[in-house]
């Protein structure tokens, strides 16, 4: 006879969080710093982001970036659902720089709530139950390792449902043309490297001005051009730092920043210390 799943199971570490009932888990009135993922699974879920109402039935999965505002929320009697949070900084460190990444965050952003289909949900399914196993197999000396592996992997998952969600619902027929230009800003962030620093250069490419790119970003993604370039340009550095063997002035001229120190004063401003104590403080995290 097949037990019945654990509905009680809940973990949470400093950059990952999982719940198999929401009911126990408190959500913060402001996320600054996790990507929640929510999961109807039964009944009523309604809840408020950033003045916008959404309410979930079963299937249905929401999605919580960093900055979120949660007004109010409300489940009904016999409602179930689970949650997954991945904080910002393992988010990075796993999930690849793409342009299907930026894509889905500018989507996340506008639409917060997708229906999932049930070859999906069952997918889900096993690699959940797998997931409550293996994280409390914590006296393995890779124990971290295959937490991000895993992890990496429902990321994946729930990346390749959005991407084709995604493509039915902004065909290009039916998007505005303004939604077509912040998808294409998007696309040209993510491919190009080393990332330039200044929207004039993006505006170039695409053949409008910096004030109109900048304008229409806004407009369609809630932040600014340069807002986006700097979180991109600033994850790109920190990558480079924690993972090149290269020295910090080769990393300097493959960004190309016009000195070593106008780029010490660049990765200061944005990460909070000098390039060399970044290195230092992430190689001496444990893995």
């Amino acid at each position: 006879m097949q037990s019945q799943p654990d509905k009680s199971f809940k973990f949470i570490s400093e950059n990952f969080l999982l719940f198999d009932n929401i009911q126990n888990m408190d959500v913060p009135s402001v996320n600054d710093e996790w990507i929640i993922i929510l999961q109807c699974e039964q009944g009523r879920f309604n809840v408020e982001f950033n003045g916008k109402h959404h309410s979930l039935v079963p299937n249905d999965m929401l999605l919580c970036s960093p900055k979120t505002i949660v007004e109010q929320s409300m489940m009904s009697p016999d409602f179930r659902g689970r949650a997954i949070g991945i904080s910002e900084r393992l988010t990075k460190e796993i999930f690849p720089n793409s342009a299907k990444i930026w894509r889905q965050a500018f989507y996340i952003h506008q639409q917060c709530k997708v229906s999932l289909p049930e070859e999906l949900i069952a997918d889900l399914d096993i690699d959940w139950e797998y997931l409550k196993c293996r994280l409390v197999e914590c006296d393995n000396e890779y124990h971290m390792d295959m937490m991000r592996c895993l992890i990496q992997s429902l990321l994946y998952r729930i990346s390749h449902t959005l991407d084709k969600l995604i493509g039915r619902i902004e065909a290009p027929e039916t998007m505005q043309s303004r939604d077509v230009l912040t998808n294409a800003f998007f696309d040209l962030l993510a491919s190009t490297s080393p990332k330039p620093r200044t929207v004039t250069w993006y505006a170039d490419k695409l053949n409008k001005t910096p004030k109109y790119l900048s304008t229409v970003v806004k407009q369609t993604s809630g932040k600014p051009a340069s807002e986006w370039i700097q979180k991109a340009v600033t994850t790109e550095i920190a990558n480079y730092l924690k993972n090149s063997p290269k020295t910090i002035k080769e990393i300097c001229n493959d960004l190309d920043f016009p000195s070593l120190s106008f780029f010490g004063r660049y990765v200061r401003e944005h990460l909070g210390v000098s390039p060399t104590e970044y290195r230092k403080q992430k190689r001496s995290l444990p893995q």
